[in-house]
């Protein structure tokens, strides 16, 4: 597949930027001792976005889980999900991040846990998303002039 780390991703893809880069290689490998195959990709720039790898991702998993030190506001997850939207391709996203308020003081690692993006977050990010399966939808494909799929439970 050529992630960067974790295994093949067919169970699922994981993005991330900065520090979260460390945790989804740490999640990834917890997801692997559970069975669980987890592709990692270092999204070290968002401009320009690695955008290949997103659509292999799409295409391999249908599946991706964006993790980031900061706001989930027009960062990595927003990236990644214009390129999900171009590429007319149904695929289940879950953005990690600090969420649209005031930052709280404290610890840093105490922060990316309430946060979510630590490796328990992520794991449990991508342990959802197992349970959504990208599926065809018939109507939109023939829309969109192409075979599209959208996420379903």
């Amino acid at each position: 597949m050529g992630w960067d780390r974790g295994g093949d991703g067919a169970g699922g893809a994981g993005a991330g930027a900065g520090v979260a880069v460390y945790h989804a290689v740490s999640a990834a490998e917890r997801a692997a001792r559970a069975g669980v195959d987890v592709g990692v990709v270092d999204m070290h720039t968002l401009k320009p976005l690695d955008e290949a790898v997103v659509v292999r991702a799409i295409e391999t998993t249908g599946r991706i889980v964006t993790a980031e030190d900061h706001s989930v506001l027009h960062g990595l997850g927003t990236a990644v999900a214009e390129v999900i939207a171009a590429s007319g391709r149904g695929c289940a996203l879950r953005k990690l991040g600090h969420s649209d308020r005031f930052a709280p003081m404290g610890i840093p690692e105490d922060l990316v846990h309430a946060a979510g993006f630590d490796d328990d977050g992520i794991l449990a990010a991508v342990l959802e998303m197992m349970g959504v399966e990208p599926v065809e939808d018939e109507d939109w494909g023939e829309e969109a002039g192409r075979g599209a799929t959208t996420p379903r439970r």
